[in-house]
């Protein structure tokens, strides 16, 4: 059965929100390039949607929890070998973020394999807090560190219609290149001071945001800085600066795994 022929305009002023694949086809058709036998050969291919039983099996929480600290990759290697289908990363992170899965319920609990017995983590943690609380009895002002990226993106917005005919707005959402920020605040104060950076920070940048603090509290104040275990946090180059007695900024290291400790994650969401 042949098809109809297709009027470009009359679609045209019709479907105002059309999908980028049917105007094309139009167009094409329009200029005696697609023929009608071919209808639909630009619909770009979509993969096949994740079931709703392999949806709960990857936000169940006996999963979560065998899975906690690994990353997405080789969450997504886990269910192609339960599966034997793929599934992208971008996928499972729209899954998460529909399903309210939390970045709090990837950590590590206490008893993770990778950080050794639950009494040496329950040790650590209590020695962390400890070492907390001695610093604000001797009068130090705390300040939590933290890094992040951001990816943003523009958006050019471009109106065109002919005459007599409706409005057409055309998008294009444009990446630009990501922007690194290292935050540090103080609950105490309330103050904040950031860095910001395109390529990823070194312990560079970890120097020069101690000599920010220590020019922003002046020379007089004591100062202790609360950061995870980066390698750019524990570098020599680092340690000795927080050392000099111009700086002179006391270092605290978090328990690994354990981001919720950290305030400054907070601002991050």
């Amino acid at each position: 059965m042949s098809l109809p022929p297709i009027n470009a305009a009359l679609i045209a002023r019709q479907l105002k929100t059309t999908p980028y694949h049917i105007r094309r086809a139009i167009k094409l058709e329009s200029q005696g390039v697609l023929s009608q036998a071919r209808w639909g050969a630009g619909r770009p291919k979509s993969s096949s949607p994740v079931t709703q039983e392999q949806e709960d099996w990857l936000v169940h929480r006996r999963t979560l929890q065998h899975h906690v600290g690994c990353s997405l990759r080789a969450r997504t290697e886990a269910f192609k070998e339960k599966f034997g289908r793929s599934l992208k990363m971008r996928q499972l992170r729209s899954i998460y973020k529909r399903r309210h899965v939390t970045q709090q319920r990837f950590a590590p609990r206490l008893g993770s394999p990778n950080l050794g017995s639950v009494e040496d983590q329950a040790r650590a943690i209590a020695e962390c807090l400890d070492n907390v609380m001695c610093l604000f009895r001797e009068g130090y002002e705390v300040i939590q560190i933290d890094e992040a990226c951001f990816s943003p993106k523009k958006n050019d917005r471009k109106h065109w219609a002919p005459a007599g005919h409706p409005l057409e707005v055309r998008e294009k959402w444009t990446s630009m290149p990501q922007i690194k920020v290292c935050g540090a605040i103080s609950e105490e104060s309330g103050t904040s001071v950031t860095l910001y950076s395109y390529e990823p920070f070194t312990h560079r940048d970890m120097i020069t945001m101690l000599f920010r603090l220590r020019k922003w509290y002046g020379p007089d104040k004591k100062l202790a800085v609360f950061w995870d275990n980066a390698a750019y946090h524990r570098s020599p180059e680092v340690l000795g600066v927080a050392g000099d007695p111009e700086v002179d900024i006391k270092i605290l290291r978090n328990v690994p795994y354990r981001p919720d400790f950290n305030g400054i994650e907070l601002m991050w969401r």
